[in-house]
């Protein structure tokens, strides 16, 4: 179990390191003062979204699966 711990503290240091000093740094800084969102969230939502200006407050919502709704057939 330390030897986990240990592999999952290296990995958070190094995603920490990469999150500092990359093009998506400036996205990180500014998502990071959200509540609730470290480092590896922020870092993870900037790498997957990219392109932020493409999406809206409602858009990205939907885009990641948080906004409910409905895809059905009228049959």
């Amino acid at each position: 179990m330390t030897a986990c711990l240990d592999r999952r503290n290296c990995l958070d240091e190094a995603i920490t390191k990469m999150a500092a000093d990359s093009e998506f740094t400036p996205v990180v800084t500014r998502l990071r003062c959200l509540r609730g969102v470290a480092t590896l969230t922020a870092f993870g939502l900037a790498v997957e979204i990219g392109d932020w200006p493409r999406f809206t407050g409602r858009s990205i919502g939907a885009y990641r699966g948080l906004v409910p709704s409905e895809h059905s057939s009228a049959a």
